[in-house]
C-alpha cells in the first residue's frame, strides 16, 4: 500500500469511527489536504476498496472499513495516536495494583463508550456499561440487542475456557477485530482484553470501537 493510500485509509477509519455513517471521497477531501484533487481520492478509495481495505454499503453511498482496513489500523497508526491520549488519562488517575477488579473495570468504564467484561475477585464474569454500549448506533434495533445478550450469555458459560486462553495471550493486549474473537460467533463486535489479577478485563464494542482510546485506556489503566 502507498503512502498516500496508507493516510487515506486512515482518514476514513478515524472518521467512519466518529460518525458511524459511510466515508465519501468528499469528506475525506474536506478534513484532511493531501495535496490531490477529490477524484484522485476517489480514485484511491476505489484501489482501497479493491485490495479488501474498504467496502461500500450502497452504489451511490461512501465507503466504510472491512475488518482488514480496522486491522492495518490498529496495527499500523494506532499506537502513535495512543500515547498523547495516553499522557491525557494517566494525569487523571495514578495506577494502583492494589486495586481490585471492580474498582478498575469502574475506572475504565467511565472513559469509554463500550462495555467493561472483567472477572471479578471471586472468579466470576460481570458487566459494566452494557446500557452505554447499546447506545451505539449498531445497537438501534431489538434483534441487534437480542444478539449481542446471546453471545455473553455463551461467553458467560465458558469463562474457564477464555480464562485459559487468554492467560496464554502473547502480548498483555489483545485485540480481536470482527471474525478474529475467538469467543463470539456473530461478526460485528470486537474486543480488546488484557489479564487481570486472576482474571481478565476487556473492552467489548462494535468494530467500529474507538480503538486507539481504547487501548490507551488499558495500557493506563493495567
Amino acid at each position: 500500500m502507498q503512502d498516500r493510500q496508507e493516510k487515506i485509509l486512515y482518514s476514513i477509519v478515524d472518521e467512519y469511527i466518529q460518525t458511524a455513517n459511510p466515508v465519501s471521497s468528499g469528506i475525506i477531501f474536506d478534513i484532511e489536504d493531501f495535496g490531490v484533487s477529490c477524484p484522485t481520492i476517489r480514485n484511491e478509495m476505489a484501489k482501497l476498496t479493491e485490495l479488501g481495505y474498504l467496502a461500500q454499503p450502497h452504489t451511490s453511498a461512501g465507503r466504510v472499513p472491512t475488518e482488514q482496513g480496522y486491522r492495518f489500523f490498529v496495527d499500523k497508526l494506532v499506537n502513535d495516536y495512543s500515547k498523547n491520549i495516553g499522557k491525557k488519562i494517566e494525569r487523571d488517575c495514578k495506577r494502583d495494583t492494589r486495586v481490585d477488579a471492580i474498582s478498575r473495570a469502574k475506572e475504565i468504564s467511565a472513559r469509554t463508550r463500550d462495555a467493561v467484561i472483567f472477572v471479578d475477585e471471586d472468579g466470576e464474569l460481570k458487566y459494566i456499561g452494557l446500557k452505554k454500549l447499546f447506545g451505539n448506533p449498531e445497537f438501534k434495533t431489538r434483534e441487534a440487542i437480542i444478539s449481542l445478550i446471546g453471545e455473553l450469555e455463551s461467553f458467560e458459560n465458558d469463562v474457564g475456557g477464555a480464562l485459559a486462553q487468554i492467560h496464554n495471550c502473547k502480548e498483555n493486549i489483545e485485540i480481536f477485530i470482527g471474525s478474529e474473537n475467538p469467543f463470539f460467533e456473530c461478526d460485528d463486535y470486537s474486543m480488546i482484553i488484557s489479564p487481570f489479577s486472576h482474571g481478565f478485563i476487556s473492552l467489548l464494542g462494535p468494530t467500529r470501537m474507538d480503538y486507539r482510546r481504547n487501548i490507551s485506556i488499558l495500557e493506563k489503566f493495567l
